[in-house]
């Protein structure tokens, strides 16, 4: 299980947030060994990719109808992050000027690291 509060996981992953909307997907159909692979993929994906290094996601990222991230294009991490409960995720530059973008592990489908181009 990954939260021990229920009802706090369905409120955080019941699709109010766009970015998690295909996670909630996975999570409801999955048994559980299925989502503990899926934390470690997310936790290698984040201890690998470093500031510097560019990743590619899988899906379009919009906000308000913005598109802010496509897929197919490089995108720089400017800073990874991680909150006091483990959520990883990584800012980094956008298509809109002057504006950042949070990605997750999950969102990530490839990333460019020291010029070396590897598929996750």
């Amino acid at each position: 299980m990954i939260f021990e509060n229920q009802a706090f996981a369905w409120f955080f992953f019941d699709g109010s947030f766009p970015l998690f909307r295909q996670l909630a997907t996975k999570l409801s159909t999955m048994d559980t060994s299925d989502i503990s692979e899926l934390m470690l993929e997310a936790e290698f994906l984040w201890q690998e990719i470093n500031v510097g290094d560019r990743i590619q996601i899988e899906q379009t990222l919009s906000e308000l109808g913005i598109e802010l991230l496509t897929p197919g294009r490089e995108y720089m991490v400017l800073v990874k992050q991680k909150s006091d409960t483990g959520l990883q995720s990584f800012i980094t530059e956008s298509n809109v000027d002057g504006q950042l973008a949070t990605i997750y592990p999950f969102n990530v489908c490839h990333y460019v690291n020291d010029g070396q181009y590897i598929i996750s």
